[in-house]
């Protein structure tokens, strides 16, 4: 599988669950910076990662953390 797919097929960032699309946006907190985001998917964990810390480099997160 490409790296650049993998996004939109699971949860890779926090537990592995699939992702689940809705066709509205709803309220998030961002499962590793804990900002709130208005979105339409999380996984079906109800994990949520805003574009920012999706996009960022591993020291990026790490440093978050």
């Amino acid at each position: 599988m490409a790296s650049d797919e993998s996004h939109r097929i699971g949860c890779l960032m926090i537990c592995g669950a699939a992702l689940c699309y809705s066709q509205e946006s709803f309220d998030h907190t961002c499962a590793i910076c804990g900002a709130p985001k208005s979105a339409n998917v999380a996984c079906e964990a109800g994990h949520h990662v805003c574009d920012s810390c999706h996009c960022g480099s591993a020291n990026e997160l790490i440093q978050r953390a």
